[in-house]
């Protein structure tokens, strides 16, 4: 619909001032015979009746309209039911029912004719316009059906020239037929191209206007709406407005009804929306909100599993901060739907990206089951977006739907981790693009999914140098990788507008440094002693002294795999030679071991020697 915010007064104060797609009709009613209406057909939509703006479904609106531009009756004729007396005199319809209908009896206004077979429909249709006493509109309603509801491809084709014949019948002075069908293309190519006779219009999701007006029309008996002033009212009427950019009519008058079931007001309806929108009552992130101390601790939290990286943390919990309280966008639209918040994880392997996005998710939701994972080496073809959103209607696995739109359909309280953005194919970043400007997308069965409750986190390794690892400072490599992914979105993908979006929130993070490696290293000797510990009730002291130095040196002498690279260190100088002198010992429950010493034999294999307490 092309009105634009100035013509929503437009609609409310005229009566003849019709949606496009009518006025469409009233422009060439005179000239065409037959009219086709498709697209967003299911819908209800705005009518300004009796000096009110008011809804109905798109039949109801049609009835009121041919009414308004003077048609003297207004029938609808559906395939295996039959045909419906809409709206006008009861005497004309009364009289067809005679002549048309043959029947002795005419039935009361309103009633059904029950007509099954459609071949004796065209029949009736056809006498029905060639009356031409009366100025009738005939709206076939479920049109797109025609092809499963008959008997045979002889039978539908047959009704199919009847009507396109009426199109061109030089007798029929004043009658019209109004088709609604699903798509354009649901009436076959000979009927509709270059029939002259014969108008198509697209009715498109509802725009500014139209769902303002029906906003306007049906808020005034949700609760609390008559304490507020006109300003508070207009500013929760363009808040829904905003918020409700892609969605139908009918879909906002299902909003407002779960706000007088539930006796909301309409100060609430963002939260309103969220719960129509996923189906979940408890909103995840206003409960956080409620938990001002674990809000504190986020810092502390992340610093406790992701060591030494204090600065890409602190990034991390602005952006955190930010999304508690849903501001990401908000300098750019009251309204915004954009996901809740976005990081850009880049630097070395192995440095804690991975562990640092689980340990958002962990704190944010309480379970690791809210973090989702995608490798990005995995979508290095060209329609390697079809997993992601799903194959295009038509398609094998259509119904299948994507892997992302499917997992966050499921659970729209989650952290996205796309791991190794660069290696992607370049179809995927218009997939991110959209998710990152509009905080939706639609998945390949037509459904769309809302990002808008997600915390996206790219990871990358763009810029990195392992070669002088020890030799960069922390600036330096921060500036490398800042210049290189900003080379990679400008030349190498050509879509600065997505670094455009992704904006401040890359985090470098630094690589591993001895002191840093060293941490990590009693952590992980932690973890292992927990895990025999709590696995099998043996005890082993934690090793010092020269045991402690060996150990240390060995593990962290290349720190140029992170701490990956120290944990693959410490399993073949420390647990795989533990495993196997525990078992020399045959250590039992409850025993506990102090660990002797640790060196390589001549054929550079590790063990160490354990002494029972």
């Amino acid at each position: 619909m092309s009105a634009n915010h100035s013509s929503t007064n437009d609609i409310s104060a005229k009566k003849d001032h019709y949606l496009k797609w009518a006025r469409e009709i009233k422009q060439f009613e005179r000239v065409k015979k037959q009219f086709a209406l498709c697209g967003n057909i299911y819908d209800i939509f705005p009518y300004h009746l009796s000096g009110k703006n008011t809804t109905f479904k798109l039949v109801d609106y049609l009835k009121w309209f041919f009414e308004d531009i003077k048609f003297d009756l207004s029938l609808s004729y559906e395939p295996l039911i039959g045909f419906r007396f809409l709206k006008g005199s009861e005497s004309a319809y009364n009289e067809i029912c005679r002549e048309v209908f043959e029947m002795k009896d005419p039935k009361k206004a309103g009633q059904i004719i029950t007509i099954e077979n459609i071949d004796m429909a065209a029949n009736n249709i056809e006498d029905l316009l060639l009356l031409n006493k009366y100025k009738i509109a005939l709206i076939i309603e479920w049109a797109s059906f025609l092809p499963k509801v008959a008997q045979s491809y002889i039978q539908l084709n047959s009704f199919l020239y009847k009507m396109f014949r009426l199109s061109h019948n030089e007798n029929i002075f004043q009658n019209r037929i109004v088709w609604l069908l699903n798509v354009d293309h649901d009436l076959p190519g000979w009927y509709t191209l270059k029939n002259m006779n014969f108008k198509s219009m697209i009715i498109p999701k509802p725009d500014y206007s139209i769902r303002k007006t029906v906003i306007e029309a049906i808020t005034k008996n949700v609760a609390g709406y008559t304490i507020l002033s006109q300003e508070d009212i207009d500013k929760y009427h363009e808040l829904f407005v905003n918020q409700s950019h892609d969605q139908y009519a009918k879909d906002i008058k299902s909003i407002i009804d779960i706000c007088k079931e539930e006796n909301i007001g309409i100060g609430n309806i963002s939260e309103i929306i969220k719960k129509y929108r996923f189906g979940i009552i408890e909103n995840p992130w206003t409960k956080l909100l409620k938990e001002y101390s674990k809000i504190e601790k986020t810092e502390s939290i992340l610093k406790e599993r992701v060591i030494g990286q204090d600065k890409a943390i602190q990034k991390a919990v602005d952006i955190i901060n930010r999304a508690y309280f849903n501001l990401s966008g908000s300098q750019f639209s009251r309204s915004s739907q954009k996901p809740k918040g976005v990081l850009f994880l880049a630097g070395p392997t192995g440095v804690g990206k991975t562990e640092l996005a689980k340990a958002i998710t962990n704190h944010l939701f309480g379970s690791d089951t809210a973090f989702i994972r995608f490798d990005m080496s995995e979508f290095i073809h060209e329609h390697a977006d079809q997993r992601l959103i799903g194959a295009p209607p038509g398609y094998i696995g259509h119904e299948i739907g994507g892997e992302l739109t499917n997992k966050v359909k499921e659970n729209p309280f989650c952290v996205l981790l796309f791991d190794e953005i660069e290696k992607a194919h370049n179809k995927i970043f218009d997939k991110f693009l959209q998710i990152l400007d509009d905080g939706r997308i639609t998945s390949g069965k037509g459904e769309t999914v809302y990002f808008s409750e997600s915390l996206i986190i790219f990871t990358s390794n763009l810029g990195v140098d392992y070669k002088d690892c020890n030799k960069t400072s922390y600036d330096e490599l921060e500036e490398r990788v800042h210049n290189q992914i900003n080379y990679f979105f400008k030349n190498e993908l050509k879509r600065p507008e997505l670094r455009n979006r992704i904006g401040e929130n890359v985090v470098v993070f630094d690589y591993i440094r001895e002191k840093t490696g060293l941490k990590i290293l009693d952590k992980m000797l932690e973890n292992v002693i927990s895990h025999l510990k709590e696995t099998h009730n043996i005890s082993i002291n934690k090793p010092e002294g020269d045991v402690l130095t060996n150990l240390q040196n060995e593990c962290i002498k290349d720190l140029s795999d992170g701490g990956r690279g120290i944990g693959n260190s410490l399993e073949n100088v420390f647990m795989n030679p533990l495993c196997n002198a525990l078992i020399e010992k045959k250590a039992k429950e409850s025993d506990t071991y102090t660990i002797m010493n640790i060196s390589k034999n001549e054929y550079g294999i590790w063990g160490l020697n354990i002494s029972k307490v």
